[in-house]
């Protein structure tokens, strides 16, 4: 498994990139449009890539993340994907993953007080972490309250990454199905709060309307 980690690491770092960035040159996209023929090919390599990765042990998702990094300062060819894609991943393949992951997610599994103080102490911890670093970092930056409390809410928001981890873990056997469903309690709940703080916020901090 190292030989072959080490191998397409190293063809990813040298030759992958020089070869996309010739066929996106070739195509050229503009105005947030692209081929069909480079839609086409983009798809290929990164299921490939995806494909790649799995085989090896390391996990498809890394495969399309690695493309994503080889790909990010094409300006035009960001802005072609998120026109033709953008959308259509996030009505079609976001909810399919929260739903698997809601699948994977045993509520009925936490039992008693014993499991539920730990659910929440891992909740507030997380958030607490998050929130506390950033809101001082932003007030030792000279912001102000309402600013540095949004930045921390921000950047207490888990979502869809942290979801994948934990996924990640499950797999590999590292989490045990029931500390999975804490961790997935604790990534809904720093999401879901940070709206209303940012509503709340908003207004205060002088940056425009509160959110509808």
């Amino acid at each position: 498994m190292d030989t072959a980690l080490f191998i397409a690491t190293a063809f990813s770092i040298t030759a992958v990139p020089v070869l996309l960035k010739k066929m996106i040159a070739i195509s050229r996209p503009r105005d947030g449009k692209m081929s069909a023929n480079l839609l086409g090919g983009l798809l290929a390599v990164i299921f490939v890539a995806a494909m790649t990765t799995y085989k090896i042990g390391i996990f498809a998702i890394f495969g399309g993340f690695m493309m994503g990094v080889i790909f990010y300062d094409e300006a035009e060819l960001v802005a072609a994907w998120r026109q033709r894609l953008g959308d259509f991943v996030t009505v079609f393949f976001v909810p399919i993953y929260f739903t698997f992951t809601g699948l994977r997610t045993s509520i009925g599994g936490l039992e008693g007080f014993a499991d539920w103080g730990l659910c929440l102490a891992i909740v507030a911890a997380a958030c607490f972490a998050k929130w506390v670093g950033a809101y001082f970092a932003a007030r030792g930056s000279s912001l102000g309250h309402a600013q540095s409390a949004m930045l921390g809410y921000m950047m207490n928001t888990r979502g869809l990454m942290e979801l994948i981890v934990i996924n990640v873990g499950l797999d590999l056997g590292v989490i045990s199905p029931k500390v999975f469903t804490m961790l997935v309690i604790m990534a809904i709940v720093s999401t879901v709060i940070t709206t209303p703080a940012l509503r709340y916020y908003l207004p205060r901090a002088g940056l425009g309307e509160a959110l509808p």
